[in-house]
């Protein structure tokens, strides 16, 4: 049982072995007691095969985070991610790390550790290092977002209430390797989620209604932004965007579903993207909306059906003051 809400949570999709051949899937969620909390997916009855009656699944608690000092104590963890964009297949030694944020301005860097077991491995998580990182009128700024960069392993990004996006080198958190501020972003930065294919490219959410993509190596000005009609609150990318890594394929490589807040929800494509060459606003399109939700959409993710000989595509969003949740054809403009 939770001791407090949960602000976020991410699957971690790095598949690795040795010490974590017995590890189910693991999930880190973000608590409003500024801990973050670990649990691994466990199939508790044993069952090898495909029928869903002989599958019972259970999240067991695994590992937490150490308890904030008095200090922080008054700090909500507002949102984390892994590093499994350095390789999602690998075994390089590179261990695996969760950055995370609060709404004290802070940014954290923890590192998950793996004993040796014959059944389960001993999980251990540290907290290795934590900056200041945004602040306004000179009072800590919440940070709503934060992210590691495929491509990028010594890199983070944050983005918070003060209108700014930042990219850091973990290794020197003194100052960030590049800002931007109010010049680009006319409110705060929401939402932060790097491509799953392709290094170097990022997308930001702002609650100034535009998802803007960048390329961390050129970051004068956004390849390319879309306004959404809302603040961007979540992003997702295309599940194929994901498969791109191993069978090469481009389809889809730019679409993004978005939950905007009080303008629903949209399903945009970035052609700068599709292209991999620079573009401006004109080279991304809205591709379908959904405007059902009758309060704030806040969560978005897709489902896929797998029939056999194809995938079929659904999304999923939801909003919190009418408690509704939705699936609905992204393919289609929806009420």
């Amino acid at each position: 049982k939770m001791e407090s809400g949960v602000l976020d949570g991410k699957w971690r999709r790095r598949r690795r072995g040795g010490k974590q051949n017995n590890l189910g899937p693991l999930f880190a969620s973000a608590c409003a007691s500024g801990r973050i909390h670990l649990h691994s997916l466990e199939n508790i009855n044993n069952k090898t095969d495909d029928t869903d009656s002989a599958q019972q699944w259970n999240l067991s608690h695994v590992a937490s985070s150490e308890e904030e000092d008095a200090s922080s104590s008054s700090a909500l963890c507002l949102a984390l991610a892994w590093n499994d964009f350095i390789d999602i297949n690998s075994d390089d030694g590179v261990p695996d790390q969760i950055i995370s944020s609060y709404s004290n301005g802070t940014v954290a860097l923890h590192q998950v550790s793996y004993a040796e077991s014959e059944t389960h491995p001993t999980i251990k998580m540290e907290e290795t290092h934590r900056w200041n990182a945004h602040a306004m009128f000179g009072c800590p700024s919440e940070v709503w977002t934060c992210s590691f960069l495929r491509g990028e392993e010594n890199v983070v990004i944050s983005g918070a209430d003060d209108c700014t996006l930042k990219l850091w080198d973990i290794r020197q958190t003194q100052r960030p390797t590049h800002k931007i501020g109010d010049s680009e972003f006319e409110a705060g930065v929401t939402a932060i989620t790097p491509h799953p294919s392709f290094e170097h490219i990022f997308a930001a959410g702002s609650y100034d209604e535009y998802v803007r993509i960048y390329d961390n190596r050129k970051m004068d000005e956004p390849m390319s932004k879309v306004h959404v009609g809302g603040g961007v609150w979540r992003m997702k990318w295309h599940p194929s965007c994901w498969k791109e890594e191993v069978d090469g394929s481009r389809k889809d490589s730019g679409k993004m579903l978005v939950a905007a807040m009080h303008g629903g929800c949209r399903v945009v494509n970035f052609h700068a993207i599709n292209n991999q060459s620079g573009g401006d606003e004109d080279s991304a399109e809205i591709l379908s909306k959904f405007t059902a939700h009758e309060s704030m959409a806040y969560g978005a993710d897709w489902v896929c059906f797998d029939n056999g000989a194809s995938c079929e595509d659904v999304a999923a969003t939801c909003s919190f003051y009418d408690r509704q949740a939705f699936l609905w054809d992204p393919c289609a403009n929806n009420p």
